[in-house]
């Protein structure tokens, strides 16, 4: 789990960068960095590729009215884009980014976080690294994920998705010893990480710009 401390710096309040739209190629429009990963998974991410879309009734909680108004302005921008694609795209950054993170790869994140985050993560990075903590978090499952609000600012879109997950959360030391957490243990966790997208830019990338750890 990510600490609480990073979530206080951020104003207890969050994705990451989907590179090129979240709606034309669900995991392969969340970031650049291929050239990380071997061919099975990139095979892997073409077959997530939905090009029917499904309902936002299905995958949201909140004001779906309002959504949907915003979610047409979306489409009407950027043709590729689909809700399916979106919250595919969405599971996959959220195991990626959680990943990069306790990894300390910032090299990654870079690609991925809008800059205040970025930083946010880094200073978080070179402080586990100062107390010597190594953070490994498993994610077992993910047992919900809905979209629980769509706004539109300008022309700023933002879109946050909720995670319900189920984790194995560890902190050991440069030795490899245990400090914090149990092996056996799953922990059910609960936070919101919110996307954002200039919806007249050409590049139609999106940038994970907070985080809120609910539970």
């Amino acid at each position: 789990m990510i600490e609480l401390a990073i979530y206080a710096f951020l104003a207890a309040f969050i994705f990451f960068r989907l590179y090129n739209s979240a709606g034309k190629i669900s995991t392969a429009s969340f970031h650049k960095t291929n050239s990380h990963y071997n061919s099975n998974q990139k095979e892997k991410y073409i077959e997530d590729i939905v090009y029917e879309d499904v309902t936002l009734e299905s995958i949201m909680e909140g004001d779906i009215e309002n959504a949907k108004h915003i979610i047409e302005t979306i489409k009407k921008k950027n043709k590729e884009f689909t809700l399916q694609n979106f919250m595919n795209g969405a599971a996959n950054a959220f195991e990626l980014i959680i990943k990069a993170y306790n990894q300390g790869k910032s090299n990654i994140l870079l690609t991925l976080l809008d800059g205040e985050l970025y930083n946010a993560f880094v200073q978080e990075i070179q402080n586990r690294k100062n107390l010597g903590n190594v953070h490994e978090d498993v994610i077992v499952s993910i047992l919900s994920q809905k979209i629980v609000n769509v706004s539109l600012i300008n022309n700023t879109a933002y879109i946050v998705v909720k995670f319900i997950t189920e984790q194995i959360n560890l902190i050991k030391d440069i030795n490899g010893n245990l400090v914090s957490g149990n092996v056996s243990k799953i922990n059910k966790v609960e936070d919101k990480w919110q996307f954002k997208q200039d919806i007249t830019s050409l590049s139609q990338k999106w940038y994970l710009t907070s985080v809120n750890f609910i539970s």
